[in-house]
């Protein structure tokens, strides 16, 4: 189960028996003012919002490196909350 920290950006891999950080990473990318994000296929999708924009940018975070990549600058609209369905993939596709 995976956490995220802010100012520094830092995801974490939490253990949900004890909630011991089992691994945590810095991830180079500014979540601004509303955050939110979500796995899918071995991947975080990383949700930002940074003034002067009123849209979201997505990056896609690979959770090993804390890599981050920007997937869509500006995705047209505010995300306030984001989640993936138990039937996503966890693994990388492929």
């Amino acid at each position: 189960m995976y956490t995220l920290f802010y100012e520094p950006t830092t995801l974490a891999d939490v253990d949900p028996t004890d909630g011991s950080i089992a691994a945590q990473v810095d991830v180079p990318v500014s979540t601004g003012s509303i955050w939110s994000f979500a796995p899918w296929a071995g991947k975080i999708l990383l949700f930002t919002l940074t003034a002067p924009s009123s849209n979201s940018q997505l990056y896609t975070v690979d959770p090993v490196s804390g890599a981050a990549e920007l997937t869509i600058e500006d995705v047209g609209f505010t995300v306030i909350g984001a989640a993936s369905s138990t039937c996503a993939p966890y693994e990388p596709e492929g």
